[in-house]
């Protein structure tokens, strides 16, 4: 049979999206879901699904995204839709069925899906992320209400924290929340609300700390981690405790032992566990607390320091403690035992004494009669010498005391020997003794209370002395000056590597040999805080009354910028090479450094560091003391610490001079050479209690017309009857302060001073009208402590601070109102009720005499010194104020530019001169000399005149503000209106209906008005008329101006 075939069937047909009622036939191509298939049954037909393998094949198998899986929607075969952070494949056409479901959906990609933080309203899905409280959790299964800790529904997926600050009982915390309670830092666990970090179950400790606490105090609640002092030991609470003492093991562990001083042991005294005494010779430490307890090692003490303590001759009737030491005879004994004297052999018998140095004492010949003791020496008539075995009365013969066992031999023959070797003569000298006659063992050069120190010497107690035998660092020889003591060090020629920090004691001086020879520098390794690398702790520490002599200092580093590029504060101090001791409050002399330098890189070369004390003067001098610290800082005094510094320069350092925290210098003849900044303050003394007042009032800017306002006046505005009281004048300003407004002021609005029902003045409003205060004079009130010239003032809104130059009026308290005359122009304005803080410690420093260096070209590298700078001197670099701190110079710059601080400067390099006048007081002065403008000699100027009418006609002379106006305003009413200087031109000017009445004298025209027919109308100096106001003049009247060149008549 034939089969016929349609050649039109031989190619593809694309028939798009298939459709239940489109008939297809062979080789029509459609596209269902993600695929593409190809129909091939035989016969046209329609309604037949492209997943049924009888009418097509699958041609092309793809992939059709359709979002989010939603139950409403129906997906065909590769239609893909994520549900859960998985993305999955429709493998069987499906509306309805959720995924995963293995019957209509194979899963394509797995995945998460962030869904932000936890809300139990929300429905999640598997794998949905969450955030609660400090950790991520994972949904397990789709769920809807069940809190992220429940493990049935959900695991962590990343656990984290969170800090919420410190613990509250009535806060809702969850897993992860961190919290400090006491000194430590506790995770939560779980859920939980009222339970106290300590609980176990509810929390855990995440980083363990300590809180000083101070002296313990049995009222006091402490916490786990809480330090007190207890006796001289530092205690750690193990445990939440209020009433336990800190030998109380369950409660307290030993966090530091130490000791503390009492003094000579009393028995009256009550001592507790580590206290140290001085009993006898020797010291002892507390083990428990104790009274009346007699000092002896044993249960109650222990003896930590073996020593002596010297009681001059032996007497009898008197009580000796232990390690005490006696000379008797010859010799020295010392106290076994304490006890009360009596008879010194008997005492000796009975174990009470023990030799402690064996000597003798030269009694030259034997006499009867004579009271010998214990080791006296004796010549007899032929020269042998002897020596006393016991004390004893000589009788009338030599020869029976020496058969009665009173002497012994020692020496047969001569009587001069050599002197006896005993402890203590190490590095001594031979040497003939004062008498003459006689040898002894000396210490050659050798001076109380002064050391020496050198490269050959040893750290020994037997050394320092002197130069022969000195000691080896200068760290050891601080360490023995004995307490209390005036000392000097003298440190030879050498360097000299030191562990630090070396605690110079007060009143000790150490002097080297010479400032370039005399080199200090600091160990390898770490510093007595066993982790601060030495180069980067304390070089020297000084204390009350401490010297700094003919040194240099170097090697010390550490230290960077922080932040903020010009405030220090953020910065952290390390490697100081001079600093206070916080141990010793400065009360009799200010620590010394003369004459030394400080070479390095990174290290501050002063830090007078004021909140290490909380007595004394916090005080610090220099005195030649150069310090080249590349990108380090010269002098940082801060936190109420003082410093006077006089010919001291820095070179190369980030910072020159610094004062934060209420830090004052004083500086006299001193520099700043290269480096980024050259002098800064910042801050104030956040001790100080400072004074509070407010601003009270206004300012009213107006215009004078006639008169002048008083202080108390009234101020109406004539045209919105606003009022006001006048608190201060300030004519050269055209304003005066007001308080107590009502209504308003408008602009140009004419204004009546009011004193007592009577017109002190008229004037018009005008420039800012009633605004806030600003300018050179404020008003305030309210001030709890009295307002002094010097004060710093900073007001509520205004980021600026400002010095009181002066106060005028009498503070007697709170309710005194005064005027306050600001140094600097205060621009932005100030609210009437704003608050006011008044301080004197506010940060400052005084340069006298200073010279800046190319201030701004950095260090080392960018100076590149002697060669020229990769970066050029910025002068705004040598003086930065962050108020309230400041900075009063005078100085000098590279460019020989001279500068008051920012008052007057001379610019040597250009020849200008620049002054600041706004507070410039020209008092005393004859007359004042401007120089010359161009290529003019100038005139000597002599003086300011008022004259409105400028009579003199001089060069000396310069007229006042007010003299010129009305100068000119006088010279356009006579031009405009033919002025003429004498009243006979009008005589035949009728005036016989002319009433008294009509006469009133004019100010001012402020509504339209016409004068009535022969009438006259006067006005002195001036008449205003208003702006839009018509003034008619008709004929047969008058309006006479009078002024002091004659009157104006308009007619």
């Amino acid at each position: 049979m034939t089969q016929l075939i349609d050649l039109g069937k031989l190619r593809f047909h694309f028939a798009g999206d298939w459709a239940s009622a489109t008939n297809y036939e062979s080789n029509d191509i459609v596209k269902y879901g993600g695929n593409i298939y190809v129909y091939t049954y035989a016969l046209k037909t329609s309604g037949h699904l492209p997943t049924d393998n009888t009418y097509w094949a699958l041609m092309v198998e793809g992939f059709k995204f359709q979002g989010e899986y939603d139950n409403a929607t129906q997906y065909r075969v590769a239609d893909g839709v994520t549900h859960g952070g998985k993305v999955y494949i429709c493998v069987l056409d499906s509306q309805g069925n959720t995924p995963p479901n293995a019957t209509y959906w194979s899963q394509f990609a797995d995945g998460i899906q962030y869904e932000g933080a936890y809300n139990s309203s929300t429905a999640y899905q598997r794998n949905d992320l969450v955030l609660h409280g400090a950790s991520v959790y994972i949904a397990k299964v789709d769920t809807t209400g069940n809190d992220p800790t429940d493990t049935t529904y959900w695991d962590q997926f990343v656990e984290g924290v969170s800090p919420e600050g410190v613990y509250n009982a009535a806060t809702a915390y969850v897993p992860g929340d961190l919290v400090a309670y006491g000194p430590n830092i506790y995770r939560a666990k779980v859920n939980t609300t009222g339970n106290l970090p300590t609980s176990t179950t509810q929390w855990e400790t995440f980083v363990t700390g300590t809180e000083w606490k101070d002296g313990y105090d049995g009222a006091t609640a402490y916490y786990k981690g809480d330090l007190v002092v207890y006796g001289a030991n530092v205690y750690v609470a193990t445990q939440d405790t209020t009433g336990n003492l800190p030998t109380d093991t369950t409660y307290w562990d030993v966090f530091t032992q130490g000791f503390t001083y009492q003094g000579i042991w009393a028995s009256t005294v009550d001592y507790t566990i580590g206290q140290v005494v001085s009993f006898g010779g020797s010291v002892y430490q507390a083990k428990v607390d104790s009274t009346n307890v007699t000092p002896v090692q044993g249960a109650s003490w222990d003896k930590i320091v073996h020593g002596y303590k010297n009681q001059g001759a032996w007497t009898t009737a008197t009580n000796y403690a232990t390690d005490e030491i006696v000379t008797h005879g010859g010799s020295t004994y010392l106290s076994l035992t304490a006890h009360a004297s009596g008879n010194f052999e008997t005492d000796y018998g009975n174990n009470e004494w023990v030799k402690f140095n064996g000597g003798i004492r030269w009694r030259a010949g034997w006499t009867a009669s004579a009271d010998y003791l214990r080791d006296d020496i004796v010549r007899d008539s032929v020269g042998t010498v002897y020596i006393a075995t016991e004390d004893h009365t000589a009788t009338a013969d030599f020869g029976t005391d020496l058969a009665s066992g009173y002497w012994t031999l020692f020496v047969a023959g001569g009587a001069n020997v050599l002197p006896a070797i005993n402890a203590g003569d190490q590095t001594k000298q031979l040497s003939i003794a004062g008498n003459g006659s006689s040898l002894e063992w000396v210490q050659a050069g050798y001076s109380a209370n002064v050391f020496h120190v050198a490269p050959h010497g040893t750290d020994a107690v037997t050394n320092g002395k002197s130069l022969a035998y000195p000691f080896a660092s200068i760290k050891y020889a601080c360490s023995q000056v004995p307490t209390g003591a005036t000392a000097t060090i003298y440190v030879k020629n050498g360097t000299y590597d030191e562990q630090l920090p070396i605690v110079v004691p007060p009143n000790v001086a150490i002097v080297g040999d010479n400032q370039r020879t005399t080199i200090v520098q600091p160990a390898s390794g770490n510093s007595d805080d066993g982790s601060t690398p030495n180069n980067e702790s304390n070089m020297f520490q000084m204390s009350d009354g401490s010297i700094l002599n003919k040194m240099t200092f170097k090697g010390m580093t550490g230290w960077q910028a922080g932040s903020t590029a010009e405030d220090i504060t953020t910065s952290t101090a390390k490697g100081v090479f001079v600093c206070l001791n916080s141990a010793s409050p400065i009360t009799a002399k200010s620590p010394y450094v003369i004459e030394c330098s400080a070479i390095g890189a990174g290290g501050i070369g002063a830090l007078v560091d004021g909140g290490v004390h909380t007595t004394g003067n916090k005080s610090m001098l220099f005195h030649g003391y150069t310090i080249i610290s590349d990108l380090g800082v010269g002098f940082w005094v801060k936190d109420g610490g003082k410093s006077e510094i006089v010919s001291c320069f820095t070179y190369f350092c980030y910072f020159g001079y610094a004062t934060t925290g209420g830090g004052f210098i004083r500086a006299l003849n001193g520099n700043n050479s290269y480096g980024n900044w050259g002098a800064v303050s910042s801050g104030f003394d956040a001790n100080e209690t400072y004074i509070s007042g407010a601003v009270t009032g206004q300012q009213l800017n107006f215009t004078l017309a006639t008169g002048t306002p008083l202080v108390g006046d009234t101020v109406t505005d004539d045209v919105t009857g606003g009022t006001a009281t006048v608190t201060n004048v300030q004519l050269s300003a055209n304003k005066v302060y007001v308080k107590n407004v009502t209504g308003t002021f408008g602009m140009t609005n004419a204004l009546t001073f009011d004193t007592g029902g009577s017109t002190s003045a008229t004037g018009t409003v005008s420039g800012g009208g009633l605004e806030d205060q600003s300018g050179f004079t404020l008003i305030a009130d309210g001030f709890d402590g009295e307002p002094l010239p010097g004060m710093s003032i900073s007001i509520a809104g205004d980021s600026t601070s400002y010095v009181i130059q002066s106060v005028s009026g009498t503070w007697a308290g709170t309710s005194s109102e005064l005027v306050l005359v600001l140094a600097q122009e205060k621009v932005a304005g100030s609210a009437d009720n704003a608050a006011i803080h008044l301080r004197k410690e506010y940060s400052q420093i005084r340069l006298t005499g200073h010279d800046f260096l190319s201030i701004g070209t950095g260090g080392g590298t960018t100076t590149n010194y002697p060669g020229t700078p990769s970066q050029p001197p910025a002068q705004g670099n040598e003086v930065n104020e962050t108020f309230p701190g400041r900075v009063y110079y005078v100085s000098t710059d590279q460019d020989g530019n001279f500068r008051v601080g920012e008052y007057f400067r001379i610019d040597q390099a250009t020849g200008r001169a620049t002054l600041n006048a706004s507070a410039f007081d020209l008092a005393g002065l004859t007359s004042l000399r401007l120089g010359s403008i161009g290529a003019q000699l100038g005139e000597t100027i002599n003086e300011f005149s008022s004259d409105p009418t400028l009579s003199g006609n001089s060069n000396s002379a310069v007229p006042t503000e007010y003299a010129v106006k009305t100068f000119v305003e006088g010279y356009a009413d006579q031009a405009e209106t033919d002025a003429v200087t004498t009243a006979n031109a009008y005589t035949d000017t009728q005036l016989g209906n002319v009433s008294s009445t009509d006469i009133p004298f004019i100010a001012a025209i402020s509504a339209n008005e016409t004068v009535p027919s022969n009438s006259m109308r006067f006005s002195m100096d001036t008449i205003t008329v208003n702006s839009g106001v018509t003034y008619t003049i008709p004929t047969g009247s008058y309006h006479f101006v009078l002024n002091p060149d004659g009157f104006a008549l308009f007619n």
